[in-house]
């Protein structure tokens, strides 16, 4: 005998909640783990890796969601997840890219805003709501602006006849003859 339609669905849907839960957990752990700056594994790279490719719309509705207290502690952990997505080998692994292998791409969590919109990479909705992105985009080259080699301007050689090396004796003469003082002293060599 084969259970109905009705029952199915309800199974189904019982199983979607417990799963949609299940995700919000482990969604609430990744937070608790990145919100330490310099906790960076391999384990924080493979879920935030497994997210970006197979999870992102829940993940994102998740982090967008009503669920998520915007307070201290949460702009503190998403701030983490930022600095775990920024580092070089979760980028290779999130992109699929080999570690020996330079970046095209990049791809950064940010909240939607006028420029990525200008960009099409969100919507006016997204701005709006200040919800938070994936960004996938190109890593320029920096340009070479060509360096003008500085021309050397010519120098003017003194004019003036090459002075005395500047001694006690000579400055002492100078000022006895600057404030008129002749006779006075007597400088023994």
């Amino acid at each position: 005998m084969m259970a109905s339609p009705a029952i199915l669905q309800g199974i189904l849907e019982k199983d979607n909640i417990m799963t949609t839960k299940a995700k919000q957990q482990q969604y609430n752990e990744l937070l608790e783990m990145v919100i330490v700056r310099d906790n960076l594994t391999s384990n924080i790279q493979e879920k935030i890796t497994h997210i970006y490719k197979k999870e992102q719309d829940k993940f994102l509705g998740w982090l967008n969601g009503d669920e998520v207290v915007n307070d201290a502690v949460f702009k503190a952990s998403v701030s983490g997840l930022q600095n775990n997505i920024n580092h070089s080998k979760t980028q290779h692994l999130m992109l699929d890219v080999p570690l020996v292998d330079k970046l095209e791409q990049k791809v950064s969590l940010k909240r939607a805003n006028t420029t990525l919109l200008a960009e099409g990479k969100c919507s006016a909705q997204q701005v709006d709501a200040k919800e938070y992105i994936f960004a996938l985009v190109d890593i320029e080259e920096p340009t070479e602006e060509p360096t003008e080699e500085p021309t050397e301007e010519p120098t003017e050689e003194p004019t003036e006849e090459p002075t005395e090396e500047l001694t006690f004796q000579l400055e002492l003469e100078v000022l006895m003859e600057k404030y008129n003082i002749d006779g006075y002293f007597t400088i023994v060599k």
